[in-house]
């Protein structure tokens, strides 16, 4: 079928009445424009302005054009189906008008101001309309432009575009369309379909050039319309509408409505739980919560929202008492009743009954001995009540199937049935179930690793494996073995991150390590140094990824990360990224790094080492390079010769025995470490500690009744004997008031 065009308000002729203007700037815009001609003024004489393409901005002297077809000669000739300026102006919006075209291959425009025309031509159709009282008829090619300013009496011909239908409407309530025919060149009248007494509507493929159109008017008081009538109880809570048309109605009243065509279309739809819908005293079955109902004179609709003050008695029994236990519930008003014994109803509502379908088989269920079984049930059903009703559920049980579960660690098993986790009491662990729901799954717990789950049984010709949370249905007597360990997550990764709160402050903004086991590890992380513990089965690191950045400087063990691929939005991912005890791992997500260098100046019989990054120890003879942000410690190595470190800024110079400038002395951290953070080049001096009172302390194994601290002031225990004090572990303590060191 060909595609059919209505043309709206734009399809008909504008003519325009204007006062008259100063020059008027105007862009004209026609698809036709090789078919027209633009002449200055209100005719065709002298020079015609040049159309160049689809929109040609032209500026004219004065406020007058005057335009006329040019047909090539091939096909139908040309005509003006629409004209219309819209001025730039927002004050002269209402200088615009729509008119319907009739035979015209002219048009003259008055009034022009700034602004566009749009000029529609088409290979027009002409047809006949034979008008008999053109104040009761309206014409035109569409609903929109349906006219009768232009109509006379006796026959009007009408210019239709080549893609336009035709319509005619009674131009006022009191006069209906009874009739209207439409006559071919040389053809028999065809009666045409009116809607609603009110408008015929003729599609483009069916209008020809040459169309002859009649009708026929009828009073409205000479017309015998069928009627019908509804009533609402409770308006507010109702929606009524009549031919998609909402109608406000009086409670309790009758009112009557026509139906036009013979029918009409009637809806009611209740806010909230309602009564019922009558027709004729029959009741109307809801669809989707909406009555629909196609009305015909004489019917009788009656809407009842408000339930009336009648109560039924519901009572339950089972044809089998086996299958008691399948109803779970009924509720009425939402609220569970007690069905071991009647209930009370108010008619018209509506209770629900539940059915365990996972372990019964649902036969059927009888309301007062008729069939009310439905055709597919999930969970629960409706049913309204309006009389004493005996319902008989007739529900089988499904014969009880075992299975066992075995896992040696069963601390680290999530034993799912659908999507509802099972207790796990033990190493053995015996589910039940049924034909009908029999689906389990085995997955492992966050710090667990799955190796494997093997089912077997003795309904089982062999074994086989499942995956890790993969769903099975499991039969009688089948056996699970489980193999799943706890992860030794005794790996570190050291991780620096220079801005993690960056990708905390939106949820635009993402960063996280998935490992080889599926797991997230985002959300432990902080700003520097984090230590994330791992198992080897947990490499290599599926996904390390930081979304968006515009910063990407990604380093393992001081070297760039090879692998990773930018985001369209910026960021990058890296994927399968090995790593290995002891790795260090920087992320420069939000700022670029810098080499910076630490310069250490040491005694020579100062004994300790350089720790770098919490990991690895780094030869100090020549300046130490690493990236800003790095953590150095300067570590003792000898508990009897402690040291002193001094940390001076680039430009510090030390001169010899020149103890007041060796810079800014350290203090050691629990540990007995010094750390040096490296965000600028520096050095340090490192010197044995020669002032230390701390000397080997004999203790003859008598009570000495002091606490005990760590060098830096953590208590240790109070009130020691010299025997605690021999237990000590190796390290420097003050006792009372001597600093003593533990060997």
């Amino acid at each position: 079928m060909r595609k059919l065009y209505s043309l709206f308000g734009a399809a008909a002729l504008a003519f325009a009445s204007f006062t008259a203007s100063a020059d008027a700037t105007v862009t004209i815009y026609s698809s036709n424009y090789l078919y027209l001609k633009v002449y200055e003024g209100t005719d065709n004489t002298g020079t015609p302005v040049p159309l160049t393409s689809y929109s040609t901005e032209v500026t004219i002297s004065g406020d007058e054009l005057y335009m006329e077809t040019s047909n090539s000669g091939w096909g139908d000739p040309y005509y003006f189906t629409a004209v219309r300026i819209t001025p730039d102006n927002d004050e002269d919006q209402d200088k615009t008008t729509i008119k319907l075209a009739r035979e015209k291959e002219s048009c003259t425009m008055t009034g022009v101001v700034d602004g566009y025309i749009n000029v529609q031509l088409n290979q027009g159709r002409k047809v006949t309309v034979n008008v008999d009282d053109p104040e009761l008829i309206k014409v035109g090619t569409s609903s929109y432009n349906a006219s009768n300013a232009d109509l006379v009496e006796g026959p009007n011909t009408i210019v239709i575009g080549t893609y336009d239908g035709f319509y005619m409407a009674a131009a006022t309530d009191e006069w209906l369309l009874t009739k209207a025919t439409r006559t071919p060149a040389g053809g028999e009248p065809q009666d045409l379909t009116i809607s609603k007494f009110t408008s015929v509507n003729v599609y483009s493929y069916q209008v020809s050039n040459g169309d002859v159109y009649d009708y026929e008017l009828t009073h409205i008081d000479d017309l015998e319309i069928p009627e019908f009538q509804i009533r609402v109880d409770n308006p507010e809570k109702v929606s009524v509408q009549v031919d998609y048309n909402s109608k406000t109605l009086e409670p309790n009243t009758w009112t009557t409505f026509q139906a036009l065509d013979g029918t009409a279309r009637v809806t009611v739809r209740f806010t909230g739980d309602g009564y019922q819908v009558t027709n004729n005293g029959v009741p109307v079955t809801p669809s989707y919560g909406s009555y629909e109902i196609t009305a015909k004179g004489g019917d009788m609709i009656d809407v009842q929202y408000n339930f009336p003050e009648v109560y039924s008695t519901v009572s339950v029994s089972f044809a089998d008492p086996a299958g008691a236990a399948g109803l779970t519930a009924i509720k009425y008003l939402d609220e569970d009743v007690d069905f071991s014994e009647p209930f009370q109803v108010q008619n018209g509502r509506k209770i629900q009954y539940y059915v365990n379908t996972d372990d019964f088989k649902f036969n059927s269920v009888t309301a007062n001995g008729e069939d009310i079984t439905p055709g597919y049930f999930y969970k629960y059903e409706d049913l309204q009540i309006n009389e004493d009703t005996e319902l008989v559920f007739d529900l089988e049980p499904y014969p009880v199937m075992t299975a066992t579960i075995k896992c040696e660690n069963f601390d680290g098993l999530v034993l799912k049935k659908d999507d509802t986790e099972i207790e796990v009491t033990g190493e053995e662990t015996v589910v039940t179930f049924t034909e009908k729901s029999r689906t389990y799954s085995v997955g492992p717990r966050s710090g667990y690793v799955f190796h494997s789950a093997v089912i077997s049984g003795e309904n089982r010709d062999e074994e086989f494996e499942i995956g890790p949370n993969s769903a099975y249905a499991l039969a009688d007597g089948d056996v699970v073995t489980v193999d799943i360990t706890k992860l030794d997550r005794s790996n570190t990764l050291v991780l620096y991150l220079d801005d993690i709160e960056y990708f905390n402050s939106s949820w635009y903004y993402d960063f996280n390590f998935v490992t080889a086991l599926g797991e997230e590890l985002a959300g432990t992380f902080k700003n520097g140094y984090n230590f994330i513990k791992f198992d080897n089965a947990e490499v290599p690191l599926k996904k390390v990824y930081f979304y968006p950045s515009s910063y990407k400087t990604v380093l393992l063990n001081g070297e760039p990360l090879e692998g990773g691929s930018e985001g369209s939005w910026g960021g990058m991912t890296y994927n399968n990224v090995e790593i290995a005890d002891g790795d260090v791992l920087k992320m420069y997500v939000r700022s670029t790094p810098q080499i910076k260098t630490l310069t250490v100046n040491a005694d020579d019989d100062a004994e300790f080492v350089v720790e770098q990054d919490y990991a690895t120890v780094v030869d100090h003879s020549m300046p130490i390079e690493a990236h800003n942000g790095t953590h150095l410690h300067i570590v003792p190595t000898n508990a009897e010769a402690p040291v002193k470190v001094y940390l001076q800024g680039a430009a510090q110079t030390l001169a010899e025995g020149d103890e007041e400038n060796l810079g800014t002395e350290l203090t050691a951290d629990e540990n007995g470490k010094f750390l040096i953070e490296l965000n600028d080049h520096a050095s340090v001096v490192v010197k044995k500690d020669d002032s230390s009172s701390i000397s080997s302390v004999v203790v003859d194994g008598t009570a000495v009744n002091s606490d005990v601290y760590t060098v830096d002031g953590v208590l240790v225990m109070r009130n020691a004997s010299a025997k605690d004090v021999e237990a000590l572990p190796a390290g420097f303590y003050i006792v009372g008031t001597q600093k003593i060191i533990k060997k």
